[in-house]
């Protein structure tokens, strides 16, 4: 197959070169002509190498004329780029006039020429044709089975053990007898390549056969990405053992439904990639398996999520890395099986196993590399830097299984050093930025990317490091395996890597300056397309004098970050940049930006946060002050601008130009002195996102409402807003309207024409004219998070009714308030630090009345003793006799507007407060809100008892807070028969200053509670037993004498417990084996502790301690990690017991010298403790 040519090639090919050199040089309609077909020429190259780089076995040759394109594409991008940036900044100016341009075009395109008729000579493309179909060599993968090639799994037997018992668990269930059982049971265990997924799966495909539990099993690879039909042959010729000769997709599922019909099957399809199922591919195969005997599985290994999701019928395995024990297991295996393995070597080859990240592939490939080497020289250097280079090849399949657009993409990733944390739009707008990104069927860049990076990252190429939340990073190898295909494309340099001058073929450099002579003393390509600089550790003034030095020289760079730097300004030369379209100057020193910034047209993307960038005093400018101002009134200059954020600054106004920055989708402006937005921002028309949270913002201009395509607005924690504008109702594409649930600021009325609306975490309802009323809610179908307070000011239970919250499926998380949010804020500040405790059930009504502006305030119940200490003259108290006689009313009317708002049964999270009503409404205890996680539940102080929870089953968390009932009983639990509160594993109450007893708990009650908190419950004297695996408990001014202790409990924090004389009325409990932090503090009738051998944290304050045994001795704290021991108290009865060993015991423990046995001695040991 020769490499088909492009229309445009009969003008480039034979004699006609040399004319067209001539002409073009000096004539500009040629040139414009020779432009027009480089740019044909460059799609054709592109779509050539698309084409070669999804082969698997490529020649020397052809990966040399590659690279030769690679380049010339970038040498064409950049001329054709030049071009169209004068056709845009200056429609007047032809920069084809000028002789040296017209040049530098006929140079580039007779460049690719002599490229492309040098393949054509070589026959590139028919080497490619006639090795495409070549299996097993090179990169092509060869087909997995089911025999086990070494008996031992290293660090996979808790796995093997879990989905072992799994298999058998979906059998039982799945038993003939059982009619609720699964004909099939789909199983996906997903991992990164590499990770061992195929080992494990053959163990416990092995296992499974061994059991005689499945009477017909078969093994399938899908490495090579079969496509359906290909697929169910495979199938069934691994289920009968012999040949399939059936080639139609009918024949085929008829064939497998005979085989399987009736039979309980194990299939293993290992390595199964998405493109194999997608669409309706999957279903046709599972249609097939129908008529399969209950307890049927198919275990289904790939690396890719989307497959899994497509296909499981219970939750994926997660198959994580292997310690880094296991992987040394795994090294040491193959590496010294020939060598000594107490060799100096052995202290490298811990290093390198450091490098594997748990991968035992790269493990096993490093070791047997390394089996026949004794030079530690040699290994010292293979650590360095060829150990990657031994196990990219070994990977290039999953590169190869991508997409050319991912391609790009993936690769680009390597220019950032390994471990480097991405963030997921950041990246996005670096992509865009060198164009690997094109708008599709009208979805935006950002969009387009963002399914970019997701693709990326269900296919476990990207991995979210633990404890971080939006951060990703590519693992190690798969780091080493795009360095090897981006081939010196990408790089990061610092002085261990680069010796002398950096690559010319570099085009994405990322900087880690740990030298600073180094650094000044590279020479950077011109060429760069991105420039990076990771500062760890900031050198002094190094970035700002490299961009002195270097930045003039860089024309065809497009993303500039030097985030983080020391920075204090850019040279006036950045104008010169004309090809920039990201720059990203965030946490530098930078205080304003010079005017040349506004001549980059083509700037994408400009990030300000976290400088020192600030605006003037005032509004009425002066000449001079202009000159100080942060952001030069041209910026509006920039009309190719998508993303700014001045996030973190001093600025105090937006130029009026802002206006002008139509293509603007994205503006931060949180943590700014910016009180007012300029009358133009409502020119913004593609604007998506407005952040302002935590800004100055007193006002949004009426002008809003041109912001037509706004889909995001944050407000939160805006104490300066005074209200929001009537013309919101015009944002018709609005799905996030973000407000604090603290801030006084009402909805005005036409909210319900905001019918995309997906989060209004705060709908604030007065009685006022002008203002929202809850009907409006009816429309908002697309909810999924809700915070309504003011719900004392509804007056009408119809209104309620028609908001119609049940058939809002997608609403998952429901905040419902009372009161309005400052006076809720200001008895919850009074509830916690006074601990107020209410005799008179009947409390009295307090009405804070204020004007709208001024925030008006919502009825507040409150105290007597509260209300006096309210420093607020406009308090009105409200006749107790008249309280009494409208409480019983208003508490009817609370009940039925809790009982209006019933959600759909698809609610994960219900938060009430301040709800008034004497009891809570079923619906809240119902087994149909199976969805429903967390509760809580937070001064409804009229309810005579707790809503009946217990049968919720998946309830995982549970908060009650500022509650005064007396007793929680029985009825807490359900009526419901079986476990109550299966699924709980947080609970916490708080301040109940009323509540005496607990009880009505079963034995098998609470059975996966791991977290108990009592705090501020003064009269509760006791704790029901609870035979819950409790590893955190948390017990504060409460008056119990118990408490619930287990043997499982991890932490125990004690504090101000007057009434505490010991852990458990159970005399056996002799030893709390797993706690690790022990905090006891103020509990001075405590008179013992069972033993705790394995502390490591312990912080005692004021213990009066009564009764010396083996809970105090030195064995007991030689683990500890952290002691704190302010105040230890001996009585008299013990005294004598201080003596002899028990005495250098506690001395030792705490870290005190061994001294001599007599009281007065043993006095100053404790109090030096103190």
């Amino acid at each position: 197959m020769r490499r088909a040519r492009g229309a445009f090639w009969p003008f480039f090919s034979g004699g006609s070169t040399g004319s067209s050199s001539s002409s073009s040089s000096s004539n500009p309609r040629e040139a414009r002509r020779s432009l027009s077909l480089l740019e044909a020429m460059l799609k054709d190259e592109r779509n050539w190498l698309d084409r070669v780089e999804a082969e698997t076995d490529i020649d020397a040759q052809t990966k040399f004329r590659m690279k030769e394109i690679k380049d010339w594409i970038y040498d064409a991008e950049d001329v054709i780029d030049d071009w169209k940036f004068e056709a845009e900044a200056d429609p007047f100016f032809d920069l084809l006039a000028d002789p040296s341009f017209r040049s530098k075009v006929e140079e580039v395109k007779q460049k690719g020429v002599d490229i492309r008729q040098n393949g054509d000579a070589l026959h590139l493309g028919d080497a490619l044709g006639r090795k495409r179909h070549r299996v097993g060599t090179n990169m092509e993968p060869l087909p997995t089975s089911s025999l086990l090639g070494e008996e031992k799994i290293y660090g996979r037997e808790d796995d093997q053990e879990m989905l072992f018992k799994f298999l058998f668990m979906l059998a039982e269930e799945s038993s003939e007898d059982n009619l609720t059982g699964r004909p099939l049971n789909v199983v996906p265990i997903v991992g990164a390549a590499g990770v061992g997924k195929t080992t494990l799966v053959r163990r416990i495909y092995k296992d499974a056969r061994d059991s005689k539990h499945f009477n017909l099993s078969g093994w399938v690879s899908s490495s090579k990405g079969l496509q359906m039909a290909e697929l169910m042959r495979a199938t069934g010729e691994a289920l009968t053992g012999g040949p399939c000769h059936y080639n139609n997709l009918d024949g085929l599922q008829d064939l497998l439904r005979r085989i399987v019909d009736g039979r309980r099957l194990l299939l293993v399809l290992d390595d199964v990639w998405y493109e194999t199922i997608d669409g309706d591919q999957w279903n046709k195969l599972r249609a097939t398996f129908n008529c399969c005997a209950k307890g049927s599985v198919i275990i289904l290994t790939t690396q890719d999520e989307r497959v899994a999701d497509t296909t499981r019928t219970v939750p994926s395995y997660i198959l994580e890395s292997l310690s880094g024990d296991h992987c040394w297991s795994i090294f040491e295996k193959h590496a010294f099986s020939r060598l000594p393995k107490h060799s100096p070597l052995v202290e490298i080859g811990k290093k390198i196993v450091e490098e594997c990240q748990g991968s035992p592939l790269v493990a096993k490939a490093l070791g047997l590399t390394l089996c026949h080497e004794r030079d530690a020289e040699k290994w010292g250097e293979f650590l360095k830097i060829g150990m990657w280079d031994e196990v990219a090849p070994e990977l290039q399949l999953s590169f190869h299984r991508l997409p050319a657009h991912l391609k790009r993409c993936f690769v680009f990733c390597s220019m950032f050093p390994k471990g480097h944390l991405l963030r997921r739009e950041e990246l996005v707008r670096l992509w865009m930025a060198q164009g690997f990104i094109q708008e599709n069927r009208g979805r935006s860049l950002e969009d387009v990317g963002v399914a970019y990076f997701d693709d990326l990252a269900l296919r476990s190429l990207f991995v979210k490091p633990q404890g971080t939340h939006e951060a990703f990073m590519l693992p190690n190898l798969l780091h080493a395996l795009a360095q090897f295909i981006s081939d010196g494309e990408c790089l990061t340099i610092d002085c261990n890597n680069v010796k002398g001058n950096v690559p010319e073929r570099l085009r994405h450099l990322s900087l880690t300056p740990s030298n600073s002579e180094f650094i000044m003393s590279l020479y950077f390509p011109t060429q760069l397309r991105s420039f990076v600089v990771v500062q760890s550790p900031p050198l002094e003034n190094v970035t700002q004098a490299l961009l002195d030095k270097e930045l003039h020289n860089l024309n065809y760079l497009r993303a500039l970050d030097v985030s983080g730097t020391n920075i204090v300004a850019l040279p006036n030369s950045i104008g010169s940049l004309r090809h920039l379209l990201y720059l990203n100057l965030s946490h530098t020193k930078i205080e304003r930006l010079p005017e040349s910034v506004c001549k980059l047209y083509k700037l994408q993307t400009l990030d300000l946060g976290h400088t020192e960038i600030k605006g003037p005093q005032t509004l009425d400018l002066k000449d001079n002050d202009k000159a100080n101002d942060g952001l030069p009134d041209a910026l509006g200059n920039l009309s190719n601008l998508r993303y700014l954020v001045l996030e973190v600054t001093r600025i105090r106004r937006l130029p009026e130009s802002i206006g002008k920055l139509s293509k603007l989708r994205t503006l931060h402006l949180s943590f700014t002195d910016i009180e007012e937005l300029p009358k133009t921002i409502g020119s913004l028309k593609n604007l998506e996102i407005l952040c302002l949270n935590n800004s100055k913002i007193q006002r949004l201009p009426e002008s809003i409402h041109g912001l037509s395509n706004l889909q995001r607005l944050d407000l939160q924690h805006c104490a300066s807003l005074k209200g929001l504008p009537r013309s919101i109702q015009e944002l018709t594409r609005l799905q996030y309207l973000t407000l604090t649930f603290s801030l006084h600021v009402y909805m005005p009325t036409g909210i319900s024409k905001l019918s995309k609306l997906k989060t209004l975490p705060k709908f604030n309802l007065t009685e006022t004219d002008g203002s929202c009323r809850i009907v409006e809610l009816k429309p908002l179908v697309h909810l999924e998070q809700l915070g309504i307070s003011g719900l004392c000011n509804v007056v009408n239970l119809k209104d309620v009714e028609a908001a119609d919250l049940k058939s809002k499926e997608t609403l998952s998380d429901i905040t419902l308030m009372w009161l309005c949010s400052e006076a809720d804020e200001f008895i919850e500040h009074l509830n916690g630090s006074q601990n107020y405790d209410t005799e008179d059930e009947n409390s009295i009504s307090l009405a804070i009345d204020k004007d709208l502006e001024e925030h008006e305030h919502g009825d507040v119940c409150v105290s007597k003793q509260v209300a006096s200490d309210i420093p607020d003259s406009n308090i009105k108290y409200i006749n107790d006799n008249n309280t009494q006689e409208s409480s019983g009313k208003d508490a009817d009317k609370e009940e039925g507007v809790l009982q209006g708002l019933q959600p759909h049964t698809n609610l994960t999270k219900l938060h009430i407060r301040f709800y008034s009503g004497a009891e809570f409404p079923k619906w809240m205890g119902d087994p149909s809100f199976s969805s429903l996680t967390h509760v809580l539940l937070k001064n409804c102080m009229k309810c005579k008892a707790l809503p009946q929870l217990g049968q919720l089953p998946h309830l995982m968390e549970l908060d009650i807070d500022g509650m005064l009932m007396k007793k929680v009983t029985e009825d807490f639990c359900g009526n419901g028969s079986g476990k109550c509160f299966p699924s709980l594993k947080k609970l916490s109450f708080g301040n109940m200053s009323k509540w005496e007893e607990w009880n009505g708990v079963g034995k098998d009650d609470f059975p996966r509670l791991q977290e108990l908190i009592l705090f501020n419950c003064p009269k509760l004297m006791g704790v029901p037993r609870l035979c819950s695996p409790l590893t955190i408990l948390k017990v504060e001014r409460c008056g119990v004498r118990h408490i619930p202790t287990t043997k499982s409990l991890q932490d125990l924090e004690l504090f101000s417990c007057d009434n505490l004389v010991s852990l458990s009325e159970e005399s056996e409990l002799t030893s709390l084996n797993s706690l690790r932090k022990l905090t006891l503090m103020y509990c001075q009738a405590l008179e013992y502790l069972p033993s705790v051998p394995y502390l490591e944290n312990l912080w005692i304050e004021e213990w009066i301690l009564s009764q010396m045994d083996s809970s105090i001795r030195q064995k007991e704290y030689q683990s500890c990690k952290g002691t704190t021991i302010n105040k230890l108290i001996l009585k008299d009865d013990i005294k004598r017991q201080v003596h002899g060993l028990l005495l250098f015991d506690v001395a030792e423990a705490f870290g005190q010298p061994p001294i001599e046995t007599t009281w007065q001695q043993a006095s100053l040991v404790i109090l030096s403790l103190i």
